[in-house]
């Protein structure tokens, strides 16, 4: 089965709108988003072992930390490029140039450096955050399909056939699965095996290591690209959608309501499923988080929503401030702790520091405390 490339018929729009309610926690089916009427993609548990649990578990926690790693994305994904006007293409060629012949723990920490990669510096980074989770026991192997050019991770020995467990980041809203139900799993080869080893130290710097700072990648784009090194972002963007590649891969499962149970020793039963939290899912509707501060100062639509949302709930109202905002009390003046100056009779000027005395307040009332939900935001960034 080919990737889905632009070129190819349309995918269904998303709107963010069709999965917003008041608890951004709540799982979005990816059934439901992005198969609803593909009567291939139903409602299916699947028993599997307490081994293919965990690497379920952990895997979908590598997926989400990829993320978070490279979180401005893919050179060869439509989104991406779009979202963040080019930057993932010019931080994934870097990528690339500098990590050409390197094994693949190098190249996952320099990926983790430009913060930017495809679908092989994404298996790359997943590999090896699974290497070295300290609660993650079995083999894990960086593999390619030999038909189609992607990467990916497989977890557990792949002598046991279809008990392992493919973990995918690259697609915009890829899930661990079953190798049963992944769509590239017909023929591939080995890049790179490794044996577990715990070792958190790993993942604390691939998550917070040292960054390449914009200004270093304007530098090195310069030199190895510098006829693209000219253009403006929006003219960038417009070259790579026109002229390269792109793909709008959602996802690479053979059926997306396929969920997950183990049960264990004890009788205790584990679930895993391949679905997403609405936030999570908003997230990856955006594309890459945070490269538009880079560029132009102004965050990304995720951020945006984050900081209507702090800005306007507060995280603890006590039951005087309900009662002022509803007008039932005398609203009180805020304390202010600045800088103020006192005038005496004599028009000689006193400068101190300090609690402002209620008096000297400008202010007369306390500003009402309204509650604000991400969806609420999402409302009105959208004009809804």
């Amino acid at each position: 089965m080919p990737l889905t490339t632009v070129s190819e018929n349309r995918l269904r729009p998303l709107e963010s709108r069709n999965f917003q309610t008041n608890n951004p926690t709540r799982r979005v089916s990816m059934r439901i988003a992005l198969e609803g009427t593909n009567r291939a993609h139903r409602e299916r548990q699947v028993e599997v072992s307490v081994k293919e649990m965990n690497a379920l578990r952990l895997g979908n926690r590598a997926i989400d930390d990829t993320w978070r790693i490279l979180d401005i994305g893919s050179a060869n994904q439509r989104q991406h490029v779009l979202s963040t006007q080019g930057e993932s293409y010019r931080r994934t060629l870097l990528t690339y140039q500098k990590t050409k012949g390197q094994d693949i723990a190098t190249v996952a920490r320099d990926a983790a450096r430009y913060r930017a990669g495809n679908c092989y510096q994404m298996a790359a980074v997943s590999a090896l955050l699974l290497a070295t989770d300290p609660h993650q026991n079995q083999p894990v192997a960086m593999v390619a399909n030999r038909n189609v050019d992607h990467a990916f991770v497989e977890v557990g020995d792949a002598r046991e056939r279809n008990r392992t467990i493919i973990v995918d980041a690259w697609p915009e809203f890829g899930r661990a699965m079953r190798k049963k139900e992944f769509q590239f799993a017909d023929q591939y080869d080995v890049v790179q095996r490794y044996a577990p080893r715990a070792d958190l130290r790993e993942r604390e710097s691939l998550l917070r290591g040292r960054k390449y700072s914009q200004r270093r990648v304007n530098e090195e784009f310069g030199r190895a690209a510098p006829a693209l090194a000219q253009l403006d972002p929006g003219q960038l963007t417009t070259h790579l959608v026109k002229r390269q590649k792109m793909y709008e891969q959602r996802h690479t499962s053979y059926n997306l309501g396929a969920a997950y149970y183990a049960t264990d020793s004890a009788g205790i039963t584990t679930e895993a499923d391949q679905t997403l939290s609405e936030e999570q899912f908003l997230r990856r509707m955006e594309g890459p988080l945070g490269v538009r501060t880079l560029q132009d100062g102004s965050p990304g639509l995720g951020r945006r929503i984050a900081m209507e949302v702090e800005a306007s709930t507060p995280a603890r109202v006590s039951g005087r401030a309900r009662r002022e905002a509803r007008g039932e009390v005398e609203a009180r003046e805020p304390h202010r702790h600045h800088r103020h100056v006192r005038v005496d009779e004599r028009g000689r000027t006193e400068e101190r520091r300090g609690r402002q005395p209620r008096g000297e307040s400008t202010n007369s009332t306390r500003p009402r405390a309204r509650s604000t939900s991400v969806f609420d935001a999402v409302r009105r960034l959208f004009g809804g």
